[in-house]
């Protein structure tokens, strides 16, 4: 249980670290960006590796994990996606359009992942 909750901590600060790093982007802070961005991406690393993890001590609903796991993967390599062009931001701006519409599309794909990842979690059953 106490895993399970780690996981959840995890990915509400990894949610409001996301949220923080955006703003500090949107408002030009480029510095803070930076920064925030390195942060949020470690909370991201683990709370995959906390995810990866739930599998070995909780049994899932098949249907729930046929459900959730394409919205996961895909949120994932979109944050991946995200990342990078950010990081080609450093040699010109010319990825700004593409970075600001990857995080776009990452928020957005947080809704349906994390509302089957809800339903994934509330159909696990301990082993």
């Amino acid at each position: 249980m106490l895993y399970l909750l780690i996981f959840v901590a995890l990915l509400i600060l990894f949610v409001g670290f996301f949220i923080w790093t955006a703003i500090a982007g949107r408002r030009h802070q480029r510095r803070r960006h930076v920064l925030r961005a390195w942060v949020t991406v470690t909370i991201f690393v683990a709370t995959v590796l906390y995810a990866e993890g739930l599998r070995y001590l909780y049994s899932f609903n098949k249907d729930a994990q046929t459900i959730h796991l394409p919205f996961a993967i895909t949120s994932g390599v979109i944050f991946l996606v995200l990342v990078l062009l950010g990081w080609k931001l450093q040699s010109g701006n010319r990825f700004r359009v593409w970075h600001r519409a990857a995080v776009i599309t990452f928020a957005v794909m947080l809704i349906p992942t994390t509302i089957t990842g809800i339903l994934l979690i509330t159909t696990a059953a301990p082993r």
